[in-house]
């Protein structure tokens, strides 16, 4: 009885100086709010939201992206192109790993020569498949030698952080990179915690520590902002909740233009949708400015594109769809689809709507439901968990479906999304569009280098994509984050991009 009394004290002495040093470690502390644990912390791999916010604070890249998606150097000082297929990257000298040892061209070599390694896993591989070598002439440069011109290749070196050469397969679980803030520990499910990173090159963060809480429920990342459990939610909740936040004493919001987009997909093999008609009469009988108004209580700017309007290569002048019901009947009309009973129930047509089952995604579901009959279109709903949804939009099993691209700044996504060759496996043309003219153009702006001319030939890419309409666009959603008083100096970049982080200033 003795022994068992001393073991339980000696555990429960134990429990409480653990839960003291947590209770320390979040003491001052930024506590953010996460809606999911990372995937994979390795930023060779992670491709999920929460990795991507963990590699940020973690991590640095060759180059990056300013606020209008245009490439500026990061851990490169300068980068050099020779001819058209080498890119030569000189170092910023004295940047430093968190254990210490100074960033050199071989842990740069390593990085991308494990991702492209046969036996290392990464979806993000093959992005640098058209690498035919790598060259690190000294310790402070770089060389990449493409196979063939290929203009969105800075924008794809952007997307993977530098890890230290040697850094095994087992990294993830203690990743170590050149990034503001140093991962202290990592409480599964449950929460992660950095520290800055004194020696950090563009110099000491403001902030001296941030915990990242996983808080997966929405009304439980609510409320938890509402007790002062999280400081800071950044785009984690639905519009709803902003609007009844934004309200609360304490609480603060702000608002920065984003590159999520949002957009209806359309499927060419069926004999319908490929009525351009049917697609038309769509993107008229939608209310965009009313669903942006309520539903998405203002946190979204209309989208005539995947671009969003501050990207260096985004076009305005192209075919625009206005709210216009009575446009959208008589498209019907002229292309052979009459109302069969005037403004009687009958429909003219019937068209299934693919969805997750996100009560918002449905919800969106039932508004376009209610808009497309009255122009006389019978729009059926199916909703489905996530991985049965996008597994069917992958296999092209849908007729229409609603999804959402996270971060779209780089111009060759419409080649990723448009190319007739770009179907799945080999990308995200998941509707099979198919348009010659089109394909031609992409190909043309995918090795031309010089920048006036490239935007020349992005502007008359979307101007084809808007007129033929393989997707209706939406909106962009609008970045946004609740945050509680005494949060100052707060970057939302339209990527929002957990790095800026550093530049909080607390006080309490």
């Amino acid at each position: 009885m003795k022994r068992w009394f001393l073991v339980s004290s000696f555990l429960i002495v134990i429990s409480l100086l653990l839960l003291g040093c947590g209770r320390r470690e979040e003491e001052g502390a930024l506590k953010v709010a996460l809606e999911a644990a990372p995937v994979n912390l390795d930023p060779r791999i992670g491709t999920d939201l929460a990795s991507a916010r963990v590699h940020e604070l973690v991590f640095n890249r060759l180059v990056t992206t300013d606020i209008h998606s245009e490439i500026i150097p990061e851990l490169a000082e300068r980068v050099e192109l020779s001819g058209d297929r080498i890119y030569i990257f000189h170092l910023r000298r004295g940047v430093r790993f968190h254990d210490g040892h100074e960033l050199t061209s071989a842990d740069v070599r390593y990085t991308f020569e494990s991702l492209l390694s046969p036996d290392f896993i990464s979806v993000k591989k093959h992005h640098f498949k058209i690498v035919e070598r790598i060259e690190t002439p000294d310790r402070y440069t770089v060389k990449f030698i493409l196979k063939k011109p290929f203009s969105s290749f800075l924008i794809n070196i952007a997307g993977v952080g530098i890890v230290p050469a040697g850094a095994g397969k087992d990294f993830s679980h203690h990743p170590i990179g050149t990034g503001p803030f140093r991962l202290m520990t990592y409480r599964e499910d449950e929460e992660l915690v950095f520290s800055r990173f004194d020696h950090y090159f563009e110099g000491k963060p403001k902030l001296k520590r941030l915990v990242l809480k996983i808080i997966p429920d929405a009304t439980t990342r609510m409320l938890a902002l509402e007790k002062g459990e999280v400081d800071l939610i950044i785009n984690a909740l639905p519009p709803d909740m902003v609007m009844v936040l934004a309200k609360k004493h304490g609480l603060n919001l702000i608002t920065a233009p984003g590159c999520n987009y949002t957009y209806l997909g359309f499927n060419f093999r069926d004999k319908l949708i490929k009525r351009k008609a049917i697609r038309e009469a769509i993107a008229y009988a939608i209310n965009r400015d009313e669903i942006i108004r309520t539903l998405l209580g203002g946190l979204a700017e209309k989208a005539d594109g995947i671009l969003a309007r501050g990207n260096w290569a985004y076009e305005d002048d192209v075919a625009h769809y206005p709210y216009d019901p009575e446009r959208a009947k008589r498209v019907l009309d002229e292309a052979g689809f009459p109302d069969p009973d005037g403004e009687g129930p009958a429909p003219r047509i019937t068209l299934t709507l693919k969805v997750s089952n996100n009560k918002f995604s449905r919800d969106l579901a039932t508004v376009f439901a209610s808009e497309l009959a009255r122009v006389g279109i019978r729009l059926n709903i199916r909703s489905y968990e996530w991985q049965t949804f996008y597994s069917d939009i992958i296999k092209g099993n849908f007729q229409i479906y609603l999804l959402r691209f996270i971060g779209a700044t780089d111009p060759d996504i419409y080649r990723y999304c448009f190319h007739s060759g770009s179907v799945p496996p080999n990308g995200a043309n998941r509707g099979a569009y198919s348009n010659p003219r089109l394909d031609k153009l992409i190909e043309k702006a995918m090795i031309t280098l010089d920048k006036k001319e490239r935007k020349r030939l992005y502007s008359e890419i979307q101007k084809i994509v808007a007129e033929d309409l393989p997707y209706v666009s939406l909106w962009h959603n609008k970045n946004f984050a609740l945050f509680r008083d005494g949060i100052t100096n707060l970057i939302l970049y339209p990527n929002a991009n957990f790095k800026y982080l550093k530049d909080v200033v607390i006080k309490r």
